[in-house]
């Protein structure tokens, strides 16, 4: 999605943790429970919704909240 819209800003976490083991620090550091994990800010900055696992329409849902606020 951020590939075709403008609005949208992506922004990814690498939890291998350079190469060493200390992943699971990293996803507990950001509350990842699942990957992969979204989470969906607004412009000002107000989380609108999280999404652990494969759910698109679930994202997608978030993303248009998000940009109508």
């Amino acid at each position: 999605m951020a590939a075709t819209d403008a609005e949208i800003a992506l922004r990814k976490i690498d939890l291998t943790d350079g190469g060493r083991e200390g992943g699971f620090e990293e996803a507990a550091k950001y509350n990842i429970t699942a990957l992969p994990y979204v989470k969906v800010y607004n412009r000002g900055g107000s989380l609108v919704g999280s999404v652990g696992g494969v759910d698109i329409e679930k994202v997608k849902s978030y993303v248009a909240q998000a940009k109508s606020s």
